[in-house]
C-alpha cells in the first residue's frame, strides 16, 4: 500500500478568503495627513486652553480649599479658619479640637504660597498687607470674599466666593476690573452673621 492518501468523494474543499495583514501604504498616508490637517486646525486652541490652565492654577486651588473649608466646616459642626498673611503671600487653614480638655490647633491645610496681591470683603475697603482671618462657621457661611491676583503682564483675575452657597466664580479681564468687582454678582443676598477679622 502505499502512502498516498485517497480522495474523498463529496467533499468539497472551501478556500478560506485571505485575511488582509494590515493598512496599506496609501491608507496609512491619508490617516497621517487627516491628523495632521486636525492637529493644524485645533492646535491654537489646545494651546490656549493649557495656558489659561497654568495662569488660573493659584485661584483654582484657592477656590478648591475655600470648598474645602467650608465643607469641612459643616461635617464636622466646627469653625474653621482660613489665615492669609497677604505680606509673605500665604494662607492656611485650621480648626480646633474640642474633645480634649484643652483645645489643641488642628492643621487642615498647610502653608501654601499664592500669588494675591489684595482680598476685600462686601463691607470693608481693600487690604493688601498684614493678616486676614476668614471664619467658616458650621452653617456653612463665610464672609463674601473677592480675591485679586498678581496679573504678571496678564488680565487681572478676580476670585469671587458667595457668602451662603460657597459659590466661586473666576473673573478675567474686563469682568475683573469692574469697579464692584464680585460684590455685584451677590448684591440681592441677605447677609447673617459669618466674618473676617
Amino acid at each position: 500500500m502505499s502512502a498516498r492518501a485517497l480522495p474523498q468523494v463529496g467533499c468539497r474543499r472551501r478556500l478560506a478568503p485571505r485575511l488582509r495583514a494590515g493598512m496599506t501604504l496609501v491608507e496609512i498616508i491619508v490617516v497621517v495627513l487627516l491628523l495632521s490637517f486636525l492637529t493644524l486646525i485645533f492646535a491654537p486652541v489646545i494651546a490656549q486652553f493649557f495656558s489659561s490652565l497654568s495662569s488660573d492654577a493659584p485661584a483654582t486651588l484657592l477656590a478648591g480649599h475655600l470648598q474645602f473649608c467650608r465643607s469641612t466646616a459643616i461635617k464636622s459642626n466646627q469653625i474653621v479658619i482660613l489665615r492669609l498673611d497677604l505680606d509673605k503671600r500665604e494662607y492656611e487653614a485650621y480648626t480646633f479640637d474640642r474633645e480634649q480638655d484643652k483645645p489643641r490647633r488642628r492643621q487642615l491645610i498647610e502653608k501654601v504660597e499664592i500669588p494675591i496681591e489684595e482680598v476685600r470683603t462686601a463691607y470693608s475697603a481693600s487690604i493688601s498687607s498684614g493678616g486676614i482671618q476668614v471664619y467658616f462657621l458650621p452653617s456653612g457661611v463665610a464672609e463674601e470674599l473677592q480675591f485679586r491676583f498678581s496679573s504678571d503682564g496678564e488680565a487681572p483675575q478676580l476670585l469671587c466666593y458667595g457668602r451662603f452657597t460657597g459659590e466661586t466664580r473666576l473673573l478675567r479681564g474686563d469682568e475683573a476690573g469692574a469697579e464692584h468687582g464680585c460684590f455685584e454678582l451677590y448684591q440681592d443676598a441677605p447677609h447673617l452673621s459669618g466674618g473676617v477679622q
